[in-house]
């Protein structure tokens, strides 16, 4: 067979596996080739539509043999949409394939066999669960990008969004589309944010050149944004959380909680323990390791959240919490003289820097929690600790993110 090819060629391929970034694998001779809206064993008519040198990318022309695991997507954009990558695939098998993917990023990027991985934390809602979303603005049309591109889809349904917040998000788009929400500016983005204890949708507007900012909410039976005058609060596992449209937080919220538990599980914080939170946010793990007596201490670049970590801290009345707005990758020595129990991780996509996981071997905690949402550099920066003379202990996939190839990850190690 010659694996020669060229842009608009179709092929007959066979699917063998999925992959991290939610396509489909088969080869063509020498070359990989990257296929989505498919699923493995699949016999797929294929167009390619991007050649590089060792792979090329396809688009599905026609499923000439069926797998038993394809379903008809909820959504009518799902084809153009960027959002939901796996909506054509029955839910238990959207599991099955998430922990295939953590088990082979351990396995092909830290060398790692035999991993202790848990089956994935289904969701119990794998619609209607998102609690958050950006909408981008251009020229009086609101909406989703494309796929692959900076072109707007007018979303008319989205089925992975919570009722409340599409109901916010159509009002939010009608009112841009008349000019009557962000005049004069026509180019930036919404962010929504739901609220579930108020049922009120909180919502941000981003400018694009960064210089005009707005904060609106939109109360429970309301019809227009109103400026955001004072956070509202919601309730997780019984504590308070102050809410701001310009902060971050995770999109599951029942989801949410489930990591928030398994934190805690591993944990076992007792009173007196030092645990250092990296990557705190506004206090989503901490507050509640500190509820239990132990001293936190909860470390965040951003100034937004880790004001709001100290607020939530004091409404919550937990005192043993201490929050500072540092950039965890280039902490200095002094941060790290003190032992701690346990040191806490929950870093962006890209990881954590080398001198940040150096600095935590030195540091010596008895136990490393590592969360992620990206499961290639979560087990790139495994494999300094275990260098460094940590074991793994456990490894829980949380499925945060259905109908998509996201899958978040929490990583139980322990010094030997």
């Amino acid at each position: 067979m010659t694996d020669v090819v060229h842009e608009g060629d179709v092929l007959r391929l066979h699917i063998e596996k999925l992959v991290h970034g939610g396509s489909g694998l088969s080869h063509y001779g020498t070359r990989a080739c990257f296929v989505d809206h498919v699923i493995p064993d699949e016999l797929v008519d294929v167009r390619i539509e991007r050649i590089k040198k060792q792979y090329f990318h396809a688009t599905p022309q026609r499923i000439v043999r069926r797998s038993p695991h394809r379903i008809t997507p909820e959504c009518r954009h799902v084809a153009e949409c960027g959002g939901c990558q796996w909506q054509h695939i029955i839910y238990p098998h959207q599991l099955f394939w998430k922990s295939h993917i953590v088990r082979e990023c351990f396995e092909r990027i830290a060398g790692l066999q035999h991993l202790p991985v848990m089956e994935p934390i289904a969701c119990e809602k794998p619609f209607k669960y998102r609690h958050r979303i950006t909408l981008h603005i251009k020229n009086g049309t609101g909406g989703y990008y494309k796929k692959r591109s900076h072109e707007i889809i007018q979303v008319r349904e989205c089925p992975v969004v919570a009722p409340r917040l599409f109901e916010a998000m159509d009002i939010c788009c009608l009112l841009v589309q008349k000019n009557l929400l962000l005049e004069p500016f026509s180019i930036g983005r919404l962010h929504l944010l739901f609220v579930n204890a108020t049922e009120d949708v909180l919502i941000y507007f981003e400018h694009a050149n960064g210089v005009e900012r707005k904060k609106f909410v939109l109360k429970k039976g309301a019809f227009e944004p109103e400026p955001c005058v004072e956070e509202p609060c919601d309730v997780i596992n019984g504590l308070f959380f102050k809410k701001n449209p310009e902060n971050f937080y995770q999109i599951n919220d029942v989801q949410n909680r489930k990591l928030i538990r398994c934190v805690l599980a591993y944990a076992a914080p007792q009173r007196g323990d030092a645990i250092l939170d990296l990557y705190c946010g506004s206090g989503n793990f901490s507050l509640f390791l500190a509820r239990t007596g132990a001293f936190v201490i909860g470390v965040d670049l951003n100034k937004v959240a880790v004001k709001q970590a100290q607020e939530n801290a004091s409404i919550n009345n937990i005192q043993t919490c201490r929050f500072f707005q540092l950039d965890a990758d280039n902490l200095g020595d002094t941060f790290f003289d003190r032992h701690y129990t346990t040191v806490v991780l929950n870093p962006p996509r890209i990881g954590c820097s080398k001198k940040l996981m150096g600095r935590i071997v030195m540091a010596r905690p008895n136990a490393v929690i590592y969360v992620s949402c990206n499961p290639a550099t979560l087990a790139r920066d495994v494999i300094m600790l275990l260098e460094g003379g940590y074991r793994i202990e456990l490894i829980q996939p949380i499925d945060l993110f259905p109908q998509t190839w996201h899958i978040e990850t929490i990583v139980l190690l322990k010094r030997t």
